[in-house]
């Protein structure tokens, strides 16, 4: 049975390469960040493609920053610290980035009570704003991430994508008919955008624009060449795909153990069966800016987030495609995304 697909579903659990092992952070000395990321090597803020504020602070000589040197006896966790702390006094280089409040202002998917999915509030969605803070002390913040291989890496990857620049992403891809493959710079770049918004998928869609919210679209303007044509009835329909998208309304509820029944559960087993087909798959559809390629340790993290397998429907006569299985049920009472 075909399973018609949603409008949008978040799929971070597909088959990509992995973000090689971070070294620590030891070798970055917090007295020299000024001149590693000054702002004269980026766009200024007058370029941003999207309205900006000054920064609250924009450092023009490494005497500003006001971090005291660093012993080298002191360990490498305490360095790691002290340089996540520092950055956090800091604004970005490249001017603000549009806060989540006036995304969601965009003419496309605002808010809605009509739409609606939770899951249930678990530790793991609230430790990356633990980590963004200064309410740890040093002693608990080392404990807090060697608790677990992946609260380590995730307090590891804030420091990586801290100062990377992920605005081209909002930008249409002119050399999309020439990508093969999902670049390894451009997932990467995917990563350091959620790990800004806090984590927060609407956010990121809204600060993507482009297909994901059909921002080229003039929606006022289709309906009103509409007016004499349909009826109003079916205007209104068309306005509320155009501005909030489908289905009309939907209402849905996870719990912590449904998500880990279909965490652990991953895909079909016929995924398997085909890698150049997923490959494929996955590299059009993404070139095309409708989903979103993350790496898969990342889902655990992600507040209000349901998995679903995917599969490979083999007929013979026909050719080999990718299903998404909204439908399937791995157990009796298991949660779907959406009833």
């Amino acid at each position: 049975m075909t399973v018609p697909k949603p409008n949008f579903v978040f799929k971070p659990d597909f088959a990509v390469t992995q973000l090689p092992p971070i070294s620590p952070m030891s070798h970055i000395n917090p007295t020299n960040l000024s001149s590693s990321f000054s702002p004269k090597k980026h766009a200024p803020f007058s370029s941003l493609p999207f309205p900006s504020t000054k920064p609250s602070l924009v450092l023009k000589s490494n005497s500003q920053i006001p971090s005291p040197p660093i012993s080298h006896q002191q360990p490498i966790q305490f360095r790691e610290t002290r340089l996540l702390r520092v950055n956090q006094k800091l604004d970005l280089f490249y001017g603000e980035y549009p806060s989540r409040n006036l995304l969601a202002l965009t003419k496309f998917g605002r808010p809605s009570r009509n739409h609606t999915f939770t899951s249930e509030a678990t530790f793991d969605h609230i430790i990356l704003f633990l980590f963004k803070s200064l309410l740890l002390s040093d002693p608990d913040l080392r404990a807090l991430r060697d608790t677990h291989p992946l609260y380590l890496h995730l307090y590891q990857s804030i420091h990586r994508f801290r100062y990377v620049d992920f605005r081209t992403l909002s930008k249409i891809n002119t050399k999309y008919a020439d990508q093969n493959e999902i670049p390894l710079q451009r997932r990467q770049l995917f990563l350091a955008a959620m790990l800004h918004y806090d984590l927060h998928v609407p956010s990121l869609i809204h600060f993507l624009g482009q297909n994901y919210t059909n921002a080229h679209l003039h929606p006022y303007a289709i309906i009103k060449k509409l007016e004499n044509i349909a009826p109003p009835r079916i205007i209104q329909y068309v306005l509320r795909a155009l501005l909030v998208g489908a289905p009309s309304q939907f209402h849905g509820t996870s719990s912590s153990k449904n998500f880990w029944d279909y965490k652990r559960y991953k895909n079909h087993e016929s995924i398997t069966s085909r890698p150049d087909l997923v490959k494929k798959a996955l590299n059009k559809e993404e070139r095309n800016n409708f989903i979103l390629p993350l790496p898969a340790w990342l889902a655990r993290f992600v507040p209000n987030l349901h998995l679903s397998p995917e599969g490979i429907i083999i007929k013979e006569g026909k050719k080999d495609r990718i299903i998404f299985d909204a439908s399937f049920k791995i157990f009796h009472d298991s949660q779907l995304f959406f009833y």
